[in-house]
Order: structure tokens, then sequence, then C-alpha cells
């Protein structure tokens, strides 16, 4: 096929598809017109409806695609069907409408919407459809979706290098005109071109893998699949007895992991079968199933001390859905995939309603974490909290961060009231003020200091031969030092307080000075807030052999840490 033949084939698909999909254009015209008027005026309710004739769009494109899958033969059906999506559309807009757009809920339940019509676009075709399965479904949708993405691009650079071209050769073109044409291809023309290319659920086109991603499966992405997973199960054996129930590095990776690893599993089906990718499907999910159902049930564990966070609620979801998924593809039956599907789009729905929802599950168990507390602390007769000043800096800390979610979060609680600040508010509610950390064990306690070099210009340096400038970290490199005394060598290393202290040794290696900086620092950051003094920052050590005045220029410690940078002065007796 020719090039001109295949650009006019693809504007012919286009052109049919505006008739297969006449809502769901309808719905990108107006995103269109929405993305258009916010970019003019950056109005917040302009963006709402952009949000919401998005959604329209999927909606729409979801009912088509139940029509097809199932009556086709009833014409009548499909106008039903259109009419139930301008329905869901407008209850999206009306049950979304309270929510502030910049707040996390209306992010992530518009985020599970969006994921679940996704998922279901590509599941539905394959229902109890012999010809068509849901591995090609998904193979037909990240073509398709990369294809349209891919036109996107292209579209976009030329267009600005026209714009580019035009301003700089011809006349001054307005800015606004390339953001409202960027606005036209990626809100209008790229999901246009993406829904135009999905295939009919009759199973009539040859869904082929293409040669590039088929290398990049076999020999790229599907071996380092192995190799992390390999990893993550080294990890699991050699922490299951401690620090895996009690860390937190795993969990923020399982829903990424699992998805990406799912996702490779079922394109691996659309592979020509040999004994490796048949290994792979058969062992794979196999391997899976301790690493997700640890890791969920680790999780499990942690609500007890650390709460049940928003994030944590979609990892708990999430690793019992990786769970059982994985055990339904451990069977090796791909008339099975589908259930895994069905099992995610229920999750999915549960996730967003009350009142079994992450908002809601979350706000309980907060609720029931903090009224623990309060009653430990005799802070709540069941009506109202009684403030405490004298509380337990443990309890202190943990009511803090309870109170700062809820705030942060939203919640309409009558435990703290509808208008409770949590800045505000806090100190009047409970009594004390806010409580971060726990003062015996800080992490990140830092002080610094500097020579105060406006009210101290000059620093004397009489009767001493040798000068030199240190920067004084964990390692100095040893300095060798010529003198009329003879060869000495100044060397340092940190001490098991993690304080510097600095060796000075002739030739034959004998250590004639050492300075231990422990109490250079504890003077020196020892109110020394305005800058360094003589008194704070200097300090002289001698013997019989040598004369050795350290200067403090700048001094740093941490909890884990002493740094500096300090000029070393030497006079050899």
């Amino acid at each position: 096929m020719s090039l001109k033949e295949k650009i006019s084939h693809s504007f012919n698909k286009v052109s049919q598809s505006i008739w297969r999909f006449p809502l769901s254009y309808l719905f990108l015209l107006f995103a269109t017109i929405s993305n258009a008027i916010y970019l003019e005026n950056s109005e917040t309710i302009s963006e709402r409806w952009l949000i919401c004739f998005m959604a329209g769009t999927l909606l729409a494109t979801v009912g088509q695609m139940l029509f097809e899958r199932f009556f086709a033969a009833q014409k009548n059906r499909r106008y039903l069907l259109m009419g139930l999506a301008l329905i869901a559309t407008a209850v999206f807009a009306f049950l979304f409408a309270p929510i502030p757009i910049e707040s996390l809920r209306f992010s992530v339940k518009t985020a599970v919407i969006v994921f679940a019509l996704i998922l279901a676009f590509i599941w539905i075709p394959t229902i109890q459809n012999a010809q068509f399965s849901f591995h090609q479904s998904l193979l037909a949708f990240i073509k398709n979706f990369f294809t349209a993405l891919l036109f996107g691009v292209i579209l976009s650079l030329g267009l600005l290098l026209i714009h580019i071209a035009i301003s700089t050769l011809l006349f001054e073109l307005d800015y606004q005109l390339v953001t409202h044409t960027l606005n036209i291809i990626w809100c209008f023309v790229v999901p246009l071109y993406c829904i135009a290319l999905t295939p009919s659920p009759d199973g009539q086109q040859a869904i082929t893998v293409p040669r590039f991603l088929e290398v990049l499966l076999k020999y790229i992405i599907i071996p380092i699949t192995l190799i992390y997973t390999s990893i993550l199960i080294v990890y699991l054996l050699i922490n299951i007895s401690g620090s895996f129930w009690t860390n937190n590095l795993l969990e923020p990776l399982l829903v990424s992991y699992a998805i990406i690893s799912f996702i490779i599993y079922l394109l691996s089906f659309n592979l020509q079968p040999n004994k490796y990718i048949s290994l792979y499907q058969q062992w794979f999910p196999k391997v899976m199933v301790p690493i997700v159902l640890f890791q969920t049930l680790a999780s499990i564990l942690r609500i007890e001390t650390n709460g049940l966070t928003i994030g944590r609620y979609f990892v708990i979801l999430f690793g019992v859905f990786a769970t059982v998924a994985a055990v339904i593809f451990s069977l090796n039956k791909e008339k099975m995939h589908w259930w895994s599907i069905a099992l995610l789009l229920v999750m999915a729905v549960i996730s967003i309603t009350p009142p079994l929802d992450a908002f809601t599950m979350s706000l309980n168990n907060h609720e029931k974490q903090l009224v623990r507390l309060l009653e430990k602390n005799q802070m709540w007769d069941g009506n109202q909290i009684t403030p405490h000043a004298q509380l337990d800096e443990a309890d202190a800390i943990a009511i803090t961060k309870l109170a700062l979610h809820l705030d942060e979060n939203d919640y309409q609680t009558d435990l703290l009231g509808d208008n409770f600040n949590f800045y505000a508010d806090f100190e009047e509610t409970f009594g004390f003020e806010p409580t971060y950390f726990n003062s015996n064990r800080r992490t990140n306690v830092v002080k610094s200091v500097n020579w105060n070099w406006d009210q101290y210009p000059t620093i004397d340096i009489e009767g001493f031969d040798h000068f030199m400038v240190l920067n004084w970290y964990d390692y100095i490199d040893p300095i060798e030092i010529e003198d009329e005394k003879g060869a000495f060598t100044l060397e340092s290393y940190v001490n098991e307080d993690k304080y510097i202290v600095i060796n000075l040794t002739n030739e034959a290696g004998e250590e004639i000075l050492q300075f231990d900086s422990q109490e250079l620092f504890e003077q020196a950051l020892e109110g020394a807030e305005e800058g360094l003094t003589p008194e704070q920052g200097i300090m002289t050590v001698a013997n019989e052999a040598l004369e050795m005045k350290i200067v403090a220029v700048y001094l740093r410690s941490t909890s884990s840490a002493y740094s500096g940078n300090v000029y070393i002065l030497l006079n050899f007796k």
C-alpha cells in the first residue's frame, strides 16, 4: 500500500468512525471548546467541564462497544445506550460538582473512573467471544494508543515548525494561536484518531504483533521483569522473618509492579508460542503469588500503627486483586483471564462507592484511632474533646498525625467539627502544639556556624611557619610537610563518635601530635548564632615537638556526621 493509499485509508477510517461513535465525538468537541475557554481565562468551571466531557467521551465509547458486542441486531438499543451515557455523564457532573477540583478526593475518584472505563472499553468486546480474546484487545488498544500518540507528536511538531517559520521569516504570530492549535490536536484530533482505530468486537480484524514489539517483549521486557521479580523474591526470603513486616520499602512498588507485570504477561499470549514463552506463562503467575500476598498482609498489619491512608487502601485492595488474579493466571487457561478483569472492575467500583470506598474507610479508621488515643489520655467524654497539655510525646505525635490527615483530606467529621483548621485550631482543641517527631530520636538535627569575618577580618598567624586550608569531611588526603626540622605527614580519620581526628607523624611514622575535633565542635556550636569569635573558633594544641593552631572557618553538625572548613597553622620546635 502506497503512502497516498495509507493516508486515504486513515481518513476513511476516521470519517466512518464518526458515524460509529457520534456521541463520543460530540463530547470531544465540547471538551475542546471547554479547554479553549479555560486557556483564555483559566476559569476552574471550564476545567471541570473539560473533565466532565472527557468522562462523557469514555462513557459514550463504552456504550457503543456494549451495543456492538450484544445488541448489534437491535438498532433501537443503540439510542438507549447513548441516552444512558448522557445520563451517566450528567450524574458524574452532579456528584462531582461539590468536590473542589484541586482536592485529593476529586483527583482519586476521577482517576479510578477513567481507569475503570478504559478497562471496560478493552474488556467488553472480549466477553463470551471465542474469536477475540482479552490479550488481543489489550494489544489492539496499546497499538492504537501509541499510533495516535505518535500521530499527535508529529502533527504538533510540524505545526510548531510552521509557526516558528512564519514568525521568524514573515510576520509575528500570537503565541495563543499555538496553544489553541495544540488544544485542537490533543483534545480532539488525537482522541478521535485513537477511537477511529478501535477494532469491531466481531473479531474479523487481524491483530498482529509488530516485529519491534515482539523483539522488545521476548528479549528485553520479559527478561527484565524476571530479573526484577527474582530480586523481590530474594529480598522477601532474606527479610521475611524480620524487617519485611515493619519497613515500607516494597509497599509503594506493589501496584505499579503488579500492573506492569500483568500487562506484560497478557501481551505474551500474542507472541508465537515457544518453550521459553510457554515456561514464562506457566510459572510467572505462580512466582508472583507469594510476593503480592505477603506484601498485602504486611500492609494490612501496618494499618494498626500507621493508619489506613488512601494510598494504603489502594495498595491493599490491589494486592487482594493481584493475589487472586495471579492464582487465576496460574491455572494457565486463557478463557479464564476475563474473570480477573471483571474482578478488577468490581474493585474499582467498590473503591469509590460508600461505605467501602477509600475515603470513608480511611476516615473511619483515623477517627477510631484518634478517639482511642483521646480516651487513653482522658480527653474524650463521648461528645467533645477536652484539651490536655501534659501528654506523652508518642501520643502527642500520633494525635498530630491523625488530626493533620483528617484536615488535609477535607474530611467532614463530628469529632473535630466541620470548620476545624489544623494550623489555626489545633492547640486550642487539644491543648498542646503540633508535635511532629520524638525529641529523643531526632534524625536530621542540623547545626552550622561561620567565622564572623565582619567583626574579625584578620587572624593572627605570628609564630607559625606553615599554613594550610582543610575541607573537613570524612577523609582528607595525607599532606606532606617539609620543614627544617624534618619531613612530616598530616593525616586524618573519623572516630567512632563521628568526629574528625588529625594525626601528625614524622618521617619514621612516629606520632608527634594528635587532635580530636570534638571539643572544638562543642565550643563552636554552643551559642555562636552571630558567627564565630576567636574564643569560640580557635583552638591551640602543643607539646615539646609541635604547636598547632586550628581556626574554624565553617563548621556543620548533623545527627550522623561532622564537617566543615578549617585553617591549620603549624610551628615545629
